[in-house]
């Protein structure tokens, strides 16, 4: 079953579809935009701090960057698996998206957009660049 037909059987019964490690794909690292059909049939994007930060390359950090710059992404996450080998880095996520944009934004992106994912909320999509210019 294609993504669209599970999207559609998902719409039904309330879901929104999360899509996370989009910048792990190595396709998606080359052409991110080719995330843009997903984004328009209402799935929200998940990047990890790592990723934003560069923790995993080069093409991976450019890759969240180009969806975070857009307004596409939706969530941060840490992608921790531990404090040795991956630590969270969300604190060093969220003051880098503070100081790329703005506050609100590192506030919509690690914190009240997680926070609604687990507690069932609807997610408040990225601002499609509406970041820009925005007030530090």
């Amino acid at each position: 079953m294609t993504y669209y037909r599970w999207r559609r059987k998902f719409r039904v019964l309330g879901f929104t579809a999360i899509v996370s490690h989009l910048a792990r794909n190595a396709f998606l690292m080359k052409h991110p935009e080719a995330a843009d059909p997903w984004l328009e049939h209402g799935a929200l994007l998940q990047v990890t701090a790592g990723s934003l930060l560069g923790n995993f390359g080069l093409d991976m950090e450019k890759a969240a960057r180009y969806w975070l710059e857009r307004g596409a992404v939706a969530l941060v996450a840490t992608d921790a698996h531990d404090l040795d080998s991956r630590r969270p880095r969300m604190a060093a996520a969220y003051h880098g998206i503070r100081g790329w944009f703005c506050w609100a934004a590192a506030e919509r992106l690690c914190i009240s957009n997680p926070v609604a994912v687990l507690t069932g909320v609807d997610v408040a999509p990225g601002d499609g660049g509406a970041w820009e210019g925005v007030q530090r």
